[in-house]
């Protein structure tokens, strides 16, 4: 939420605008050009398996990227939740 210049709650609950993007999200977390081309096994940018079931995570193409040929196809939005 400091990353970002807001409240990280909205009337006491979650802001769930806080990092609903990829923009944001990379603004939040710090995450800058610099981090272009490293590796996602090992820090500093560490991805792992989460601690939900697999079946709880919903993918969904990108909005707006239909000028990108094949990739506007591509799931490249991930969320929990039902589909």
């Amino acid at each position: 939420a400091r990353r970002r210049g807001r409240s990280a709650t909205v009337g006491g609950a979650p802001d769930p605008q806080l990092t609903d993007g990829p923009g944001k999200l990379c603004e939040a977390l710090a995450i800058d050009r610099s981090f272009n081309a490293l590796s996602l096994d090992r820090p500093p940018l560490l991805i792992t398996a989460g601690k939900g079931p697999s079946d709880s995570i919903v993918s969904s193409r990108r909005v707006g990227l239909g000028q990108v040929g094949e990739c506007a196809e591509f799931p490249s939005r991930f969320r929990e939740g039902e589909s």
